[in-house]
């Protein structure tokens, strides 16, 4: 209830973690692209069961070799129901790990769901990221050795601002503008109200196709 006193745990945590030889790795698993800390690519994804000419983000897993990028994924109902969102994840931690000279790691995975829907899928989505707790692959045609030693999943639109409380009005709403769903959540004396949280499946993605179909029906083409 204190978020001075919770901005202090979390950087306490996080110094402790970093001290252990923990790779802390935050992935934004978006409906368009998947964002890191340094990288942002596509959420498209192909597999092939016959070696690529080129390897240019290619993940090879489990003796198939997967795409990755290009067009991206159809929206689901969430990001649990194949396997595709689990790959992307392993590209994400891979592109991180070559980012820090690293190709084995203790994971500290942290990602984020809409704050609305977040109690309903919290449990499943944490499931599905830590199913296997050591992992084996290839990305770029390099050797990744990764175990799972925690995988956290936060709030995706209050952690934008967790870092940035202090400097918050008493009152204050948060707006986050996703490619599929637009977060919102007021917040009083620098924490959320809960009760008034919510998600619309209405993004940047709806946006793009109603301006297209307007500009057909008044100009015959389409951006």
């Amino acid at each position: 209830k204190n978020p001075d006193r919770n901005e202090d745990v979390m950087k306490r945590r996080k110094r402790n973690m970093e001290n252990n030889n923990y790779e802390i790795i935050g992935i934004d698993h978006g409906w368009s692209m998947i964002k890191t800390s340094n990288d942002v690519f596509v959420t498209g994804i192909k597999e092939d069961t016959k070696e690529p000419p080129l390897f240019h983000d290619i993940l090879e897993y489990e003796g198939k070799y997967y795409m990755i990028g290009g067009e991206r994924l159809t929206v689901r109902n969430n990001k649990t129901e194949n396997e595709n969102y689990y790959y992307l994840t392993l590209a994400g931690i891979a592109k991180e790990l070559k980012r820090r000279n690293k190709h084995n790691g203790n994971i500290v995975l942290a990602a984020g769901l809409p704050i609305a829907r977040f109690g309903d899928e919290k449990e499943d989505f944490t499931a599905y990221l830590k199913k296997k707790k050591e992992i084996f692959f290839k990305f770029e045609k390099e050797d990744y050795h990764i175990k799972f030693a925690n995988v956290v999943v936060f709030p995706q639109c209050y952690s934008a601002v967790v870092d940035r409380l202090h400097s918050f009005p008493d009152r204050v709403v948060v707006v986050d503008i996703g490619s599929w769903t637009i977060d919102i959540v007021p917040m009083k004396n620098r924490t959320p109200v809960t009760s008034e949280c919510i998600s619309i499946p209405n993004g940047l993605i709806t946006c793009m196709h109603t301006v297209n179909n307007e500009c057909y029906k008044q100009l015959g083409e389409q951006v």
